[in-house]
């Protein structure tokens, strides 16, 4: 995985002690009931220098996708 890091993310990842993973959640909406998680993606950082490959997963909401949300995301499920 080629990736291009500015020196403050460079010193940041030389300086965790052990690894961390980010997560990314894209949904139908804001409402934690009724809205929807549509896509998931994490990428794990391993110190000293590692950035693993981000990884991304498309869920089907089972629920018709709000106009307005497909625009903005581009979401799949239409």
């Amino acid at each position: 995985f080629d990736l291009a890091l500015g020196p403050r993310f460079q010193k940041f990842l030389a300086e965790l002690e052990r690894p961390i993973v980010f997560f990314d959640l894209e949904s139908t909406g804001t409402d934690a009931v009724r809205d929807r998680i549509v896509e998931v993606s994490l990428v794990r950082l391993v110190p000293p220098s590692t950035v693993e490959p981000p990884r991304t997963w498309r869920i089907n909401p089972q629920v018709r996708i709000p106009r307005e949300a497909s625009d903005r995301y581009q979401a799949c499920y239409l």
